[in-house]
């Protein structure tokens, strides 16, 4: 049993061993300069908590116009009306 949970625990090393070496591997790794730009705008907008707020307001400024542009029922029936054969 122990050989099992010792081949298991050196697997489990050289994967952890692995993956570090990939965060650390790549300086100019651009999910790194992405990640960091997205931190940047978070801190921009005053961190989540005003994040959050912006985006609840551009959601509503959002609906309002796509409401304002949806046809009425009217208007659908003259388009259908008008592609018919």
């Amino acid at each position: 049993m122990s050989l099992i949970t010792d081949i298991a625990s050196l697997r489990a090393t050289r994967f952890g061993q692995e993956i570090s070496m990939l965060t650390e591997a790549g300086k100019d790794d651009p999910v790194r300069y992405i990640s960091e730009f997205a931190k940047r705008k978070i801190e921009a907008f005053g961190g989540q908590e005003g994040l959050q707020k912006r985006k609840t307001a551009e959601k509503k400024r959002l609906k309002s116009s796509l409401n304002k542009a949806k046809p009425t029922k009217g208007e659908w029936i003259d388009f259908i009306e008008s592609i018919k054969c």
